[in-house]
């Protein structure tokens, strides 16, 4: 009971958390372009906005003050975005064909394994069983959808294994 307000607080980080990827991907993109100077000011904007907000929304709690940060962090995303797409064209359009897939994947493979999990008691049981069986569903799915990112993944892991075996 002690720290249900907290769980409340980590779910929203969550939602930022899950955003991060996309903005590292976006960003990335940006300095391989040889734009670091626009990865450097927009890393600069985001703190700075961070900062403003967090001072605005001070007064009304911790709570409003997360909500605010993960709403900024989201929102900053189609930021990196405008800049990758002015370098690159890499439309909007483009940009969620690329990641709702893979959203909608994660979404369903969570709400699966809630329903899997949903009778075990024992926390320690629950986060292991949960974690496994989520890490084991995706990758069934991202195998049955034939990823060819799992397939790069999988292709540079043997790489590393045998250059690792070859030292």
């Amino acid at each position: 009971e002690k720290w249900i307000e907290s769980a409340m607080l980590l779910k929203w980080l969550c939602i930022s958390g899950a955003v991060i990827p996309l903005s590292t991907l976006l960003s990335n993109l940006i300095i391989s372009k040889g734009r670091s100077d626009i990865y450097l000011w927009t890393t600069v904007g985001l703190g700075a906005a961070q900062i403003a907000l967090m001072i605005a929304v001070y007064p009304l709690g911790l709570h409003t003050m997360v909500q605010a940060y993960v709403a900024l962090n989201v929102a900053w995303l189609f930021v990196w975005h405008c800049f990758a797409w002015r370098l690159t064209g890499y439309h909007l359009g483009l940009f969620l064909k690329d990641t709702i897939p893979f959203a909608l994947t994660a979404a369903a493979v969570m709400f699966v394994t809630g329903l899997i999990t949903s009778g075990i008691q024992s926390l320690w049981l629950l986060l292991i069983s949960r974690v496994v069986i989520a890490a084991v569903l995706y990758y069934a799915a991202m195998k049955l959808a034939r990823a060819q990112i799992l397939n790069e993944c999988e292709a540079f892991i043997k790489r590393s294994e045998a250059r690792q075996s070859n030292n």
